[in-house]
């Protein structure tokens, strides 16, 4: 068993380019002997595995396969533990099968529309001569892996099987009991771009404090590995310290820290109190380590110095548990362990704008020539529908909302929809679209919206859905 520590990906990796492309530059690297090495990449949406098959020189006959040991146990777990690999014949498409045990394995099976994986036959760094090479990227929700995640450290245990016929490869740890596992990046190396980290509180996960203006609503840029605008912010929020701050303070004696929060019209602070689990990194295991706040509301920092699942972290802050919406201010001041307060080089409270409602979405109703279509009820082919429905975001951050239809063998048809436009807010509305159904088929018509509320790791984190099942007959009118 090897570990392995994925490297940040500063833009996301064209999967399909050869491995010699700069986005695979600065990788971690894993060697399998006799076979290659396979190199490994995150960013804060996608985990991005290539695999250097240098002793393949021949373009035929080759496959490739990424196991997955959900559980971590090392064993195969039937019905948890999944095997994705590039499906036969269609391009660019994963596949994912379930095992049933060490050699059985469920049919072939759709994965998230964000998994690619490409064949390729070139260079790379290893070998200027060209051989097999393949690239995968995989979403991080697909792994059921959260950079943020407090309970499970961001670690994927994996094994590969990689073959060829012309000339023999044969490699095989897909049975997990050599398996490997990958820690993943929780962020850049510079946590934040240069320049755009607050003083004090650096930032709320990945989303720099000077990015969120005076109304509490962050904006990043595009292309930046989190892409918000007039982004609120809701869940759980890793509220995270300055770096450089915090060496400088820990040098100064600096040893505990509390956090102060001004709620929406109160006119003093009080300080943070909360529990979490972080987990320090001793170069060849996690290890969880627990905070919880003393009387006075203080947390033990963390040592500059070391390696943790999510570095400077001050608090992991419930948002979601009993706080209101609106604007709240979160100020960190700093203590010795005998009480007396080391201060921050400035003072630098940061402003957030909290939205955890999410929005309301409903499809009022379908409408034919005969008037309204109920659940699983039946109109003829050609003939037009009208769809009304509903898409609110009461906080005024709608994101988006889309109406489409699906049917068939995966068939589907975006009937309407809409993003936000800045500036200003958006709260969404009653919106009526159009459309006719040519085809005879069973039907699922769904609405689908999002809100601008983020938890610093993802741009969205609240939506909403709703359906209608209608059947559009053979008998045209």
């Amino acid at each position: 068993m090897a570990v392995v520590r994925s490297t940040w990906a500063d833009q996301p990796i064209v999967v399909g380019k050869h491995l010699d492309s700069p986005g695979w530059a600065g990788a971690a690297e894993l060697a399998l002997d006799g076979v290659g090495s396979v190199l490994i990449k995150n960013d804060a949406r996608h985990l991005y595995v290539g695999i250097d098959v240098v002793a393949d020189w021949d373009a035929d006959d080759d496959f490739f396969w990424l196991g997955v040991d959900a559980d971590r146990d090392g064993t195969v777990t039937p019905n948890r533990d999944r095997l994705y690999g590039p499906w036969p014949d269609r391009p660019g498409v994963v596949g994912k099968q379930y095992y049933l045990g060490p050699t059985t394995f469920t049919h072939l099976l759709d994965t998230d529309p964000e998994c690619e994986a490409y064949a390729g036959f070139g260079p790379s760094a290893a070998n200027p001569s060209p051989h097999r090479t393949w690239t995968m990227r995989l979403p991080l929700r697909e792994l059921d892996v959260a950079l943020a995640a407090e309970r499970v450290p961001p670690v994927v245990h994996v094994g590969f099987r990689i073959g060829s016929v012309n000339p023999p490869v044969d490699h095989s740890s897909i049975d997990f009991a050599d398996g490997h596992r990958l820690v993943l990046a929780t962020r850049p190396s510079s946590t934040y771009p240069p320049g755009t980290e607050g003083a004090v509180i650096g930032g709320i996960g990945l989303i720099p404090a000077t990015t969120i203006d005076g109304d509490g609503r962050a904006t990043t840029a595009p292309g930046y590995s989190v892409v918000v605008t007039d982004a609120a912010f809701g869940g759980s929020l890793n509220v995270i310290g300055n770096r450089a701050t915090l060496q400088y303070l820990w040098a100064l004696g600096a040893r505990r820290h509390r956090v102060l929060h001004r709620a929406p019209g109160a006119a003093t602070s009080q300080p943070l109190r909360q529990a979490w689990i972080n987990y320090r990194w001793d170069g060849n295991t996690d290890h969880p380590e627990s905070y919880s706040p003393d009387a006075s509301g203080a947390y033990a920092m963390l040592d500059p110095s070391a390696n943790y699942s999510i570095d400077s972290l001050l608090v992991r802050w419930d948002t979601s548990s009993g706080q209101p919406a609106g604007l709240h201010t979160l100020e960190a001041e700093f203590l010795r362990d005998d009480g007396s307060a080391v201060a921050p080089p400035v003072a630098a409270p940061l402003t957030l704008r909290l939205a955890n409602a999410g929005p309301r979405v409903v499809l009022d109703s379908v409408r034919g020539a005969d008037g309204e279509v109920r659940a699983c009820g039946s109109v003829p082919a050609g003939q037009a529908l009208d769809f009304d429905l509903t898409a609110v975001d009461s906080e005024a951050g709608l994101a988006s909302y889309s109406l489409v239809a699906r049917w068939g063998e995966g068939q589907l048809h975006v009937i309407g929809g809409a993003p936000y436009t800045p500036p200003g807010p958006w709260n969404g509305g009653s919106f009526t679209h159009r459309w006719t159904p040519a085809q005879p088929c069973a039907y699922a018509f769904e609405v689908a919206a999002s809100s601008r509320v983020t938890d610093g790791y993802n741009p969205s984190i609240r939506g909403g859905r709703a359906s209608r099942f209608v059947t559009i007959a053979g008998t045209r009118p």
